[in-house]
């Protein structure tokens, strides 16, 4: 999920340094501390 997170915000910044928006844009990324619940591991954010 890193990795994945990593490479489209280099994907998302691209785009917008390719339009020319990179030098007035800020880019907010937020998180919580729940897991993806697909995985099969519905403990895996306990007690969270």
């Amino acid at each position: 999920m890193v990795r994945n997170l990593d490479n489209n915000v280099g994907r998302i910044l691209q785009a917008l340094k390719d339009e020319g928006f990179d030098q007035n844009t800020l880019v907010i990324f937020t998180t919580d501390t729940g897991a993806a619940g697909y995985i099969g591991l519905p403990e895996i954010s306990m007690p969270f």
